[in-house]
């Protein structure tokens, strides 16, 4: 079965990603980024368009409980 293409997109931008990293600080480490960044976009958009599960959303970080989790005012 072929991989859908918002599967290919998010595959590309963790490859660009791993290049990131390996990649010595400066222009070429930022591009990296950059374009890790552009083919999530572009794997949002797909699964968007196609009526995809939303694999590429933003996740977010559960609330801590328990005593550590008071609000300082």
């Amino acid at each position: 079965m072929a991989a859908s293409r918002s599967k290919t997109f998010r595959k590309m931008a963790a490859d660009a990603l791993r290049a990131g990293r390996k990649a010595p600080p400066g222009n070429d480490r930022d591009a990296h980024f950059d374009v890790a960044a552009s083919y999530k976009s572009l794997a949002n958009d797909d699964e968007w368009m196609s009526g995809e599960r939303q694999r590429s959303l933003r996740r977010w970080a559960k609330k801590p409980k328990g005593p550590d989790a008071r609000s300082i005012t």
